[in-house]
């Protein structure tokens, strides 16, 4: 069922932060993470009572299903277990709608699944979704199929490694090279106009370097 004590985006950033991998906790210091993490939240928690943003999404969507039915829903899975939920659709594909498991209290583990389930069926059976994600630092589940493999490490550590042929890693020490950045970026998303999020340039002020 849907909890009364909806958490906040400190709150579920500590949940992320404690599921993901041991490796990436040394990257910087936690105060940054959780605030990174904080910032991500707060559009999950803005969809769990936002109904114009809920409305415009049903609109767009158009499925059937009112705007209610768009809302992100922060839900008791188990005892000692809440999840937050959301549907989703993949490749915005009308044909292809999934629940979204973006966050739960601990981290996620086999003996989860049949209960995960069964709240996703619950909360958004309207949809008919015939599949749920859930995100795991824990490698790939027994009998589920990999959606994403995200791989990442600060560039500090990449600088000694192979990349690919032409291409080299080094600190910037000013902004000369700043245009060129914007346009590889830019032919990215012309590229795979479906992933814009999936990488993103700093802005000139957030570099820490003098223009």
């Amino acid at each position: 069922m849907i909890s009364e004590n909806l958490p906040t985006a400190a709150e579920l950033a500590r949940f992320s932060l404690a599921a993901q991998h041991p490796l990436t906790l040394n990257w910087c210091p936690e105060s940054e993470q959780l605030a990174n993490l904080a910032g991500e939240h707060a559009f999950d928690l803005q969809l769990v009572t936002d109904l114009e943003l809920a409305g415009k999404r049903a609109e767009y969507i158009n499925v059937g299903p009112p705007a209610e039915a768009y809302l992100n829903r922060w839900v008791t899975v188990s005892p000692g277990l809440n999840a937050m939920l959301s549907i989703r659709f993949k490749g915005m594909d009308v044909g292809k709608p999934f629940v979204d498991v973006s966050v739960t209290s601990r981290p996620v583990t086999v003996a989860d699944l049949p209960t995960l389930i069964g709240a996703a069926g619950h909360e958004y059976g309207d949809f008919h979704p015939p599949r749920l994600r859930i995100w795991s630092a824990a490698g790939t589940f027994p009998n589920l199929r990999p959606d994403q493999r995200v791989l990442a490490a600060p560039l500090a550590e990449l600088g000694g490694g192979e990349v690919a042929p032409g291409l080299s890693l080094k600190p910037t020490a000013d902004l000369s090279n700043y245009a060129d950045a914007q346009a590889a970026y830019a032919a990215v998303d012309a590229a795979h106009p479906k992933h814009p999020g999936q990488a993103g340039l700093l802005s000139e002020q957030e570099f820490p370097v003098k223009a």
